[in-house]
This record gives structure tokens, sequence and C-alpha cells, in this order.
């Protein structure tokens, strides 16, 4: 069990947008430890509900204690780890800038972002390679069709809807200057300078990677949501086709929502767009 200090950053954003690729090229660092989405921000979210006025014995929690508490959380979590350095993800973290901001006064976010027209695609051909699984995506039904799909994931509830109106709360929050949005097109076309904008944002030191073998993998985990490859990376890093395969009217509905493709939506927030 390791007891030395971490200094820990985020990786968050929208799905279906590189956050596996990126954890996958910065474990090769000896020094980072990333991975898939961790269980810290529902247990942060358990936890952080019995602290407060509804637990009877809340007055017996000082603010010191809570604070305590709920960094103990990600201490004692990555405690099975030597890796100093911690990148924990989840979409989770956009929606609580607050709190990264008083527990970890130097932690970074990095906001993985795609098209939303592309991350819909990106599902439609998940499932079109596992057509005889029901996914828990979609609530383990095989009902519905690629409109009514697109509809349930773009929902404030959906995967896409959850996590866009997060982002965009960070984005525009008072702690944007912790934000670094990496879209995914750069990550698989420039991955070295992109890289390097994260070293720099994060204050790591610079580390060679190395693009032509990378892996990562969850089967297990991906066996259970009834979708397979959904975070597996092998290979090179590439670029890879990306023309999102929807009807004309769903692509333009979709480009709405790409607020960091407007530029007069950009000046409104402290965050860095690469």
């Amino acid at each position: 069990m390791s007891s030395m200090p971490k200094t820990f950053h985020f990786i968050s954003g929208l799905p279906r947008s590189g956050s596996t690729l990126l954890s996958a090229l910065l474990i090769q660092n000896p020094d980072v430890h990333a991975a898939m989405a961790s269980p810290l921000g529902p247990l942060y979210g358990v936890v952080s509900s019995h602290l407060s006025a509804k637990n009877e014995v809340y007055s017996h929690i000082s603010d010191v204690s809570r604070e305590r508490i709920l960094r103990g959380l990600f201490d004692n979590y990555y405690s099975y780890t030597d890796k100093k350095i911690i990148f924990d993800s989840g979409r989770y973290w956009t929606s609580k800038m607050s709190m990264i901001a008083k527990l970890f006064p130097s932690a970074k976010v990095i906001c993985c972002i795609r098209p939303v027209e592309e991350i819909v695609s990106s599902f439609e051909k998940l499932l079109d390679s596992n057509p005889l699984e029901s996914t828990a995506m979609f609530g383990f039904s095989s009902d519905g069709n690629l409109h009514s799909r697109a509809e349930y994931l773009r929902s404030p509830k959906g995967m896409i809807g959850a996590a866009l109106n997060n982002l965009k709360q960070a984005y525009y929050g008072p702690f944007s200057q912790r934000l670094l949005l990496v879209p995914y097109d750069r990550l698989v076309t420039e991955p070295i300078e992109v890289l390097r904008h994260i070293y720099d944002f994060t204050g790591l030191d610079p580390f060679m990677h190395n693009l032509q073998n990378v892996e990562y993998s969850a089967d297990e985990v991906d066996r259970r949501l009834g979708a397979k490859g959904l975070h597996t990376v092998r290979g090179p890093v590439s670029a890879r086709e990306s023309e999102p395969r929807l009807p004309p009217e769903l692509i333009r509905s979709c480009r709405v929502s790409n607020f960091w493709a407007n530029p007069l939506e950009l000046g409104a927030s402290q965050a860095r767009v690469l």
C-alpha cells in the first residue's frame, strides 16, 4: 500500500471522444495512473449526501471533517498504486468543479470533445458491431431505431446530454481556467502535439510516448454492459473514418450542440480549446 502523496488531475468531457485513448497514452508514462471511468464519482455523490443535513447527526460533522472524509475517498481508493500522478476519469467531474477547486487546488480537468453527430454515429457503429447484443447504454432494450436512440442519448439523462450539460456548466463557470478541451480529431491526428499541451497544462515533466503500440482494454466491463469493444484501444494512433453515417436532418440537429465550434461562444470562457 502506497503512502506517497499524489497529484490529482481529471479526465472528463463527452462519451466516445477519446478519453480511453488518452488514458492508454498517459499510462505509458511510469509516473502516471489513468484508466476508464472510476467509481469515485458515484462514491463521492453517496458520501457527500450522507454528510449533508439530511443526516440526523449532521451537527457533529464539521467542515474540516467533511473535507478530510471526501478527500480521503480519493487518497484511499488510489492507495493501491505507487504512481504519483493520478488522472481520474468520469463525465461527472465537470459538474463538480467547485469541489475539485476546494479539494485539489492545483488540479486540471482534461475534457475530450467531439462533434455530437460523430458521437451518435460512433454509438451506432458500436451497435452494428454487436448486432445480437442488447446494451446497457439503452437499458438493455432492443426496441427503437436510429432516431429514437439519438433522442435518448441527447436527452438530459442520456449519455451525451448529461455529459454535454456538465461540460457547459464547467465551461461557462467560475473555474473554467482549469479546463483544457481536447478535440477528438486533434488527438488522433496530432497526438504528440496534444500530449505536449496536456503536459504543459498540468505541469508534468515531458515524456516520450510510443504512438505505434497503444493498448488498453476492459473486456469484462464491456461484456457486462453488452458493448464489446467499448473501452478497447489497440495498435497505432491513427485517424479512422469519422464522417457520420446519419440522415442529413439528424446531423443538422446534432450540430447545434457543438458550442465549442462557435467563435462567439469561445470568448465567454477562460477554458482552453486545442
